[in-house]
């Protein structure tokens, strides 16, 4: 089928062809994220510098695009904590995070969905832990959710929560740990102040 003669003549495939060029654009946009990815990931390294995690986070959220008011996200975050490390590289997994979350949401067709996120200082170092309310995943699935391209979403690459995961361990003298919590899913940054 040509898609553009459907779109333009044929009324009756209109919608159909229409799904096809969103999926489509969809798919390319997870795509060039992911060249992007990885392109910034493997730059050469740069000294780390001191930043403000509550700046991190409200720069991430002037990028969402205005489809994701649909998600509410609740911050417990002060401005004095900060952190030595790189502050692109965290606003890159705030936005993995959000972004899976927001994709889970669609996935499920649900027409909006929570997101708490708090962050406190820890011995050694700094906790930042995002809860969804989407009910979380089965214990196998749990296991795979870090593994490059594994996803349960139709239009994505399975790279998100791998890149997380890349991010605050290598970049970020960090660890990652997913959890089921009471309502849906738990992602735990912890960053270490020693590095």
């Amino acid at each position: 089928v040509n898609t553009r003669d459907c779109i333009e003549y044929e009324d009756d495939c209109r919608e159909e062809a229409m799904a096809l060029l969103d999926k489509s654009d969809n798919i390319i946009g997870a795509m060039d994220n992911t060249i992007r990815d990885f392109l910034h990931h493997f730059k050469p390294d740069e000294p780390p510098q001191q930043f403000s995690i509550l700046s991190c986070l409200k720069s991430v959220l002037d990028k969402l695009p205005p489809d994701y008011q649909r998600l509410t996200i609740d911050k417990q975050l002060y401005d004095d904590l900060m952190i030595v490390g790189y502050s692109s590289e965290l606003e890159q997994a705030f936005m993995h995070i959000i972004r899976n979350v927001y994709e889970q949401m669609r996935q499920k067709d649900m027409p909006s969905a929570e997101l708490s996120l708090r962050a406190e200082q820890i011995e050694g170092g700094l906790s930042i832990t995002f809860e969804d309310n989407l009910a979380g995943v089965g214990d196998s699935e749990l296991e795979k959710l870090t593994e490059p391209h594994y996803t349960n979403k139709a239009d994505s690459a399975g790279m998100g929560l791998y890149f997380v995961k890349m991010l605050i361990e290598k970049q970020m003298n960090g660890q990652l740990s997913i959890s089921n919590a009471r309502n849906g899913l738990s992602v735990n940054l912890t960053i270490f102040s020693e590095r």
